[in-house]
């Protein structure tokens, strides 16, 4: 899998288009054609993802709502980044500042409406 660090940030493919909803974020690739719906933790991740949350943050953020353990709330979002940057939906943060956003509220059921295409 990509080698993330915890203050590694993603932001999502140039060429993905998506939206968030309560609950759930669906995503549409235009080069493969295929949709995909995260729901779920997979959606809070992406959440943090937008959020331009570092990895760390994520996993606490998760950690904090799910009461889960740390190693395996880490796996468990290495993983679907490993999926992600494999499918070329997202990709290593380049250009963030370091900066301490509100961790919870990224993860809180609320509806984000925007399509982030510089639409």
């Amino acid at each position: 899998m990509h080698n993330t660090v915890p203050t590694s940030r993603f932001v999502p493919s140039e060429r993905l288009y998506y939206r968030s909803f309560p609950g759930e974020s669906a995503l549409y690739d235009p080069v493969s054609g295929l949709p995909y719906l995260l729901k779920g933790t997979a959606h809070e991740i992406w959440l943090g993802i937008t959020g331009h949350l570092t990895v760390a943050q994520i996993v606490a953020g998760l950690q904090q709502r799910h009461r889960v353990e740390p190693e395996r709330c880490e796996a468990d979002v290495r993983t679907l980044l490993g999926k992600l940057l494999q499918k070329d939906l997202i990709e290593t943060d380049q250009e963030s500042q370091p900066g301490t956003p509100e961790v919870v509220e990224y993860f809180e059921e609320k509806a984000n409406p925007y399509i982030d295409k510089n639409s």
